[in-house]
């Protein structure tokens, strides 16, 4: 399993659009395959940072969804709010290697 951590930096201005109309797509993709968990999260400090955590039965889960339509869609509508490039970082458990 691996979990996906990404961090998207929008336009604070835009978040009420960004929560209106992107957040709606978290049932859908929890609903891919090989995804057991999504939630969006939001800094308590800056208004316009929003982190996804999501788990993964395996990085081909992952790659997968990434060439669905349903990315397609919810990706275009997000990335027009950037004003940073994202960041994103795939990890998993070290429990595994002790």
């Amino acid at each position: 399993m691996i979990t996906r951590i990404v961090k998207l930096t929008i336009d604070p201005e835009k978040t009420t659009y960004f929560f209106d109309e992107i957040i709606p797509f978290q049932a859908k993709i929890r609903q891919q395959p090989g995804c057991s968990y999504l939630e969006f999260f939001q800094d308590i400090n800056t208004k316009g940072i929003i982190f996804t955590y999501s788990n993964w039965e395996s990085e081909d889960d992952l790659n997968n969804y990434r060439q669905t339509e349903l990315f397609d869609t919810a990706w275009s509508m997000a990335k027009k709010l950037f004003v940073a490039k994202p960041e994103a970082w795939s990890i998993e458990s070290v429990k595994k290697f002790v």
